[in-house]
């Protein structure tokens, strides 16, 4: 371990810490098990899971309030990060997700169904979920601190910067192509049969998605292979 003194002390106080990797853990708990589900061929399991309110909404809301706390407080969950990095990160996500929220409010009934009929749905869904395994390892490493480790070893570092390496990859390899077919199969398809502002919103999410994902993720996911090189 590295002297005390070179840690950086969390950012935010220790209740919002719990509440932010509980928020987090749970999430990414209803993605494994959607993947789980989808993997031993219970789809339905799997539909009613990505439907749930403990997964996309709360992931939403979790990244909003973040988005607010960091603004307004300067708390971050995430170790050692600077409120513009979850900022940043986070809006982008919120952009994407709150017509998905807005349409998972208006008519879950669709939604769900949706989910039963097309399997690129719910992988798109449980790609998204997947990232915040990074995100909980990020937020826990504040534990870290506080139980007197330092979470920001050399070797914690490289396999963290591996482990979100690894979540944004999958989110590019299946993720992306997921949301293309959501867009192009679903989406399109429902504005021109119902054009709800729900839908619209959402639409509109899905398709800055791919701007996300090609203009931020993938240079993210370059710096990192350079760091994890270098």
């Amino acid at each position: 371990e590295t002297k005390p003194e070179s840690r950086p002390e969390p950012s935010a106080p220790f209740v919002y810490l719990v509440v932010a990797f509980m928020f987090y853990l749970l999430s990414f708990s209803f993605a494994v098990r959607a993947v789980a589900a989808e993997v031993f061929g219970d789809y339905h399991k799997a539909a009613k899971l990505c439907v749930s309110p403990c997964f996309g909404p709360l992931a939403a809301l979790t990244y909003a309030v973040e988005v607010c706390f960091a603004q307004v407080f300067g708390w971050v969950s995430w170790y050692g990060r600077p409120p513009p990095q979850i900022i940043r990160h986070h809006s982008a996500f919120i952009v994407v997700m709150f017509g998905w929220c807005w349409m998972w409010w208006a008519d879950a009934s669709l939604i769900y169904t949706w989910f039963e009929q097309h399997r690129f749905f719910r992988t798109w869904m449980m790609t998204a979920g997947l990232t915040n395994l990074n995100e909980t390892f990020i937020v826990f490493q504040n534990f870290m601190y506080y139980a007197g480790l330092n979470p920001i070893t050399s070797g914690r570092v490289f396999w963290q910067r591996c482990l979100a390496l690894g979540v944004m990859t999958q989110a590019l390899l299946v993720g992306l192509p997921s949301g293309c077919f959501l867009l192009i199969s679903i989406l399109v398809p429902e504005c021109q049969r119902s054009l709800t502002p729900q839908v619209i919103l959402f639409t509109l999410g899905v398709a800055s998605q791919f701007a996300g994902q090609l203009f931020v993720q993938l240079p993210d996911c370059r710096k990192l292979m350079n760091k994890l090189c270098c």
